[in-house]
């Protein structure tokens, strides 16, 4: 295939947007969003988004924006509704959650549950939102496109395979269930974070590193048999070990160093299912 010379774009490192007096702006915006600076002076400022920002810049003298705009992304858009009505901020009139500043900057308001837009898990980390997810809607138009979260990145093809398909990584593990508000609360209390679903769900979905621990309910009469056992690597498995038995589990075995290079324990789930979790020994 010919290269081409042309560079690919990629993403917005940030925005810069016209204000009358940075301190002014900066107390409106405060009115609204909750945010970190990254720096300021007396005609700059920049609003730290993670790995993106927003310049505020002293001196507009242009009109108000009609249709131009740009779109804000939060963890909680009814939230910004309220926020707006709180300082007084009337939306504009149409199927969006649009308004303008003092300066005439025109800003869409949108829930980062239902875009394609999507942080890299380290950056939600940094920002203190892990806890972030994707609606039904986002997640069936980022799978379409091959960005289905979760989902691992392929390596560069090795020369003479273009053609080989190849298993890339292990995406997700379901386990059934015969109480979801039980088997929730016994992998909640591991660590496991919900990526959808809960306690009143068919299925749930646990976030597990890049890949996904699922939960599906069964009717009661639906048995199952030993199958086999999962294993999660975990950063701290003692520590984990004794949570367990401080919340009234009762782990299969202790923790304990294995030949084959790694310390672990067992524990079966309240359905039956059983777990390892397990850390690499350091040498």
């Amino acid at each position: 295939m010919v290269q081409s010379a042309k560079p690919r774009a990629v993403g917005f490192n940030h925005i810069a947007i016209e204000v009358g007096d940075i301190d002014e702006a900066l107390a409106f915006y405060g009115r609204l969003f909750e945010f970190r600076l990254r720096g300021k002076s007396d005609t700059m400022a920049f609003i730290d988004l993670g790995d993106q920002f927003i310049a505020l810049q002293k001196g507009r003298r242009q009109p108000a924006d009609d249709g131009r705009h740009f779109g804000i992304v939060v963890d909680n858009k009814e939230a910004a509704r309220a926020a707006l009505q709180a300082a007084g901020v009337i939306p504009l009139d149409g199927p969006f959650l649009d308004f303008r500043d003092p300066w005439g900057n025109r800003v869409e308001i949108v829930g980062y549950d239902n875009i394609q837009f999507t942080k890299a898990p380290n950056v939600l980390q940094g920002m203190g939102l892990t806890h972030l997810t994707k609606n039904e809607n986002a997640q069936r138009q980022l799978a379409e496109k091959g960005m289905a979260l979760g989902q691992a990145v392929s390596s560069v093809p090795r020369p003479g395979a273009a053609d080989a398909a190849t298993i890339e990584s292990l995406s997700a593990v379901t386990l059934a269930t015969h109480d979801m508000t039980r088997a929730v609360a016994f992998y909640r209390m591991l660590g496991f974070e919900i990526a959808h679903g809960g306690d009143d769900a068919a299925f749930t979905s646990f976030r597990a590193g890049t890949g996904f621990l699922n939960l599906v309910a069964q009717a009661a009469e639906r048995k199952w048999s030993w199958w086999g056992r999962v294993i999660f690597y975990h950063s701290d498995v003692d520590g984990l070990y004794e949570r367990m038995i401080a919340a009234g589990y009762r782990p299969d075995t202790a923790p304990r160093d294995a030949q084959w290079g790694e310390r672990f324990f067992h524990i079966t789930d309240p359905d039956g299912h059983e777990l390892s979790f397990a850390r690499p020994l350091r040498h």
